[in-house]
């Protein structure tokens, strides 16, 4: 008698659910970072220890200032809970980024305008008057234009449109 190998019955794959996209997190963190670092700054502003010489900030429009610094301050508190939306991956993360963005690229445009005109006055009077206006420039192109066109452009590709229809409402 021969005997034939039974062959066992077939396995039926189970299909596993599509990889969780990283994304959120990576830009989460970088959202927090970004928050707190704005918090951070308009902190320093409002205690009277800046990080940067008192003397240029009674140079500039001192109402604009107060009314963009409270403006930034609801910005970056709004920034830092869309992110910690994000990284819980809420829906709403979304459009929080998306309005922040909005928003703080028309404080930054209005606020770089307000301020041209003191620094094309200034003049390269010293190197420390220098380095100051370079690093002004330097942070309102990052932070009025850089990170928000970012948030603008990530927020609004189709991927990702599906990924925060697909997260918890």
């Amino acid at each position: 008698m021969s005997r034939q190998p039974q062959s066992s019955p077939p396995q039926l794959e189970c299909p596993s659910p599509p990889p969780r996209p990283t994304w959120p997190a990576v830009v989460g963190v970088l959202s927090i970072i970004w928050a707190m670092l704005g918090l951070t700054l308009l902190l320093s502003a409002a205690t009277g220890k800046p990080f940067f010489p008192l003397q240029y900030m009674t140079r500039v429009n001192p109402d604009w200032q107060i009314t963009a610094g409270a403006i930034r301050l609801f910005l970056h508190l709004m920034l830092l809970i869309g992110a910690i939306c994000l990284l819980k991956r809420l829906a709403i993360a979304g459009p929080m980024h998306l309005v922040v963005a909005a928003v703080y690229l028309a404080v930054g445009g209005i606020d770089i305008a307000a301020d041209s005109p003191f620094f094309l006055c200034l003049g390269p009077s010293s190197p420390a008057d220098l380095r100051f206006v370079a690093a002004v420039a330097i942070g309102n192109l990052a932070g009025a234009i850089a990170y928000p066109i970012f948030l603008l452009i990530w927020f609004n590709r189709r991927k990702i449109k599906e990924d925060l229809r697909a997260m918890r409402r």
